[in-house]
């Protein structure tokens, strides 16, 4: 053999080696991070829509909701997020499924109740208002709504009750304040109108 080839033949073979060097580096495994766990990604899902961030809190919430399908929290947050991104159908089915998971807790149905309202659907609105009444609601949005619906039947007296208790609840809440003056005045008119004669 030359010294020629000789060369050429060291300088394949320490390529060789270097490349099979190169192999065994590259299928190492690397260390994978494990999946978050269905709890972790509720979790998570709450975290966002906390933020404010119902593109991120979705995806967390539907996969956390599939792997736990009895977690209410899971599926009132996923129907709040679902109502805020006006995805309606969603919304209903999600805080239906919390309702029926947690009977005892009001926000389900609250949620239900202003979903419906914003809906144009004032009988299930009514229904949702005065379940979460009966479930002792804290929630001053729950009388709001129901004094505007008291209001669009028109019942003024109603609608100050359910104004009167939503200031109660939060005395600077300006759309019931705005709403229980308005109806004063349409009270204070209606009272002074003559009945029509038989």
């Amino acid at each position: 053999m030359s010294r020629g080839s000789m060369v050429w033949t060291v300088v394949l073979l320490l390529a060789l080696s270097l490349m099979g060097c190169q192999k065994k580096v590259a299928v190492q495994p690397s260390p994978v991070a494990p999946a978050p766990t269905p709890a972790e990604r509720l979790e998570a899902g709450k975290k966002a829509f906390v933020a404010g961030d119902c593109a991120k809190a979705m995806p967390a919430l539907e996969e956390a909701t599939r792997l736990l399908p009895d977690a209410a929290d899971g599926f009132l947050y996923l129907g709040l997020c679902a109502a805020l991104q006006k995805h309606s159908e969603q919304a209903e089915t999600a805080l239906g499924r919390a309702a029926s998971l947690d009977p005892q807790n009001p926000r389900p149905v609250e949620a239900l109740g202003i979903l419906h309202y914003a809906d144009g659907k004032r009988d299930a609105a009514k229904a949702s208002l005065n379940q979460a009444v009966a479930l002792n609601s804290v929630n001053p949005q729950v009388f709001y709504y129901l004094g505007n619906l008291a209001m669009f039947a028109g019942d003024c007296p109603s609608a100050l009750v359910d104004y009167r208790r939503a200031l109660l609840l939060d005395a600077s809440f300006a759309p019931a304040i705005a709403e229980y003056k308005a109806a004063i005045a349409a009270c204070a008119k209606a009272h002074k109108m003559p009945h029509p004669a038989p």
